[in-house]
Formats: structure tokens, sequence, C-alpha cells
């Protein structure tokens, strides 16, 4: 007799929920890095090369953990469809 191999779909959760967390983290570092920068260009007329740069890495991981958690959500409510759009990015 064979037997049907069952998906784990706790870990996919759980998968999900560290990727959502992840992607929160990098939006409120980016927050307070665009908080710097403004108060940089307020305080002197233009930002600090440094502040702008950690901003570009943030907005980068930004799209990078948006995508990841994109599609584990997809993989996890099995949206096929999703999943290929999210492909095409």
């Amino acid at each position: 007799m064979l037997e049907k191999q069952n998906l784990e779909t706790k870990s996919s959760g759980s998968d999900v929920a560290a990727a959502f967390d992840e992607f929160i983290g990098a939006f409120e570092a980016f927050k307070d890095s665009n908080d710097q920068r403004l108060a940089e260009i307020e305080k002197r007329g233009a930002p600090d090369v440094v502040t702008s740069e950690r901003l570009a890495r943030i907005d980068r991981a930004l799209d990078e953990l948006a995508v990841k958690t994109q599609r584990l959500s997809c993989v996890k409510f099995q949206q096929t469809p999703c999943v290929r759009s999210i492909a095409l990015v």
C-alpha cells in the first residue's frame, strides 16, 4: 500500500511569519534612515552620502523581502498564478 506524502504547512506558515517580521524590521529601519535623511536636508540643505547609501541598501533589501514574503504566501495558500506573476517581476 502506498502512503500519501503529507506536506508540512506549519513550517511554511512560520516561514511566512518570519519573512514578514524581517520585512517589518527592514521597513522600520528604512523609516528611521529616511527621517535622518530629511533632518539632514533641513539642517544642511543636502543629505549625508552615508545616509543616502544606507537608505538605498535598505530599499533594495525591502524589494527582495517583499518578493520573498509574497512567494512564501502564495506557496502557503497554493496560489500558483500568484507565483507565476511574481516570477515576471
